[in-house]
Parts: structure tokens; C-alpha cells; sequence
């Protein structure tokens, strides 16, 4: 959908999007997620986990380390597409396995740097699944 009009009358262009044609990841929009420790269950990111299925997929697979740590794939738009308003989607399925944390989140670049709450902007989680999976998913607005 290039544009769209909403039911009050606005009219909405598209800035960004990706099907995840092919096999390679669009470097010129993503990067992986950087291999980290998360903060939450002690997981890791992995860039190995997180490809192109061939098929229009982006898959970010979950999966246990040896020492029964989880690792997930994650990619990001960071320095490539940063956008401040707008209307964001996204088509998932999330996994059912508790730890291993689903999301589609928007992030402004300070979040977590020590900046003033006021400077740094907000992270919006859209949607996640990680520990809540049980209770369904989780909204939240996180900011300082």
C-alpha cells in the first residue's frame, strides 16, 4: 500500500517498508541485532538467528544455548530509518515458548544511555510476548 487515506480524512504516505523478499536481509535498512547479553531470562542475541526464509519471511528464531541460556535473533533500524511519528505494522507470529521474547518495539536511540528522561525519548512496545507469553501479550510505554 503506497498511501491511505484514514476514516477522518487524512491522508497517510508511506516512508518505509520491507516484505523480505529473497534470501539476504536488506542491509541498507537493518542491521541484526548486536550479539549481547539481554536483560531479561539472561539470553543472548545471535545473528545467526535472524535470516530470510527465501519465502517473504523474516525468521527470528529461538533457540538454547548449551548452557540452557535462550538466543534470538533480533534486527533493528537504527541510524538507517528512525522515524518520530506515524502509523507502524507489522504481520507476526510470536513463539509460544516462554524466554524467548517475541517483540516488535520502537526504541528512540537514547533510551538506556543516562540521558534525561526528557532528551531521551521513549521506547514503545508495540507488542511482546517474552514472559508474559502465559497471561498473552504485553503494551508498554518505557521512558527514563
Amino acid at each position: 500500500m503506497e498511501n491511505f487515506t484514514t476514516p477522518d480524512g487524512r491522508k497517510w504516505e508511506l516512508t518505509f517498508s520491507d516484505e523480505f523478499e529473497g534470501t539476504e536481509l536488506d542491509l541498507t535498512k537493518w542491521e541484526r541485532g548486536p550479539q549481547v547479553r539481554r536483560q531479561n531470562a539472561g539470553g543472548y542475541w545471535d545473528d545467526a538467528h535472524s535470516y530470510l526464509d527465501g519465502e517473504g519471511h523474516l525468521v527470528l528464531k529461538a533457540s538454547l544455548r548449551e548452557d540452557g541460556r535462550p538466543l534470538s535473533g533480533a534486527i533493528r533500524s537504527v541510524g538507517k530509518f528512525e522515524q518520530t511519528y506515524g502509523y507502524f505494522e507489522a504481520r507476526m507470529i510470536l513463539p509460544k515458548t516462554t524466554g524467548y521474547w517475541g517483540a516488535f518495539w520502537i526504541l528512540c536511540r537514547g533510551m538506556g544511555k543516562g540521558i534525561p528522561s526528557a532528551k531521551a525519548g521513549v521506547e514503545i512496545d508495540i507488542v511482546e510476548s517474552g514472559e508474559c507469553l502465559r497471561k498473552g501479550v504485553n503494551h508498554a510505554i518505557h521512558w527514563g
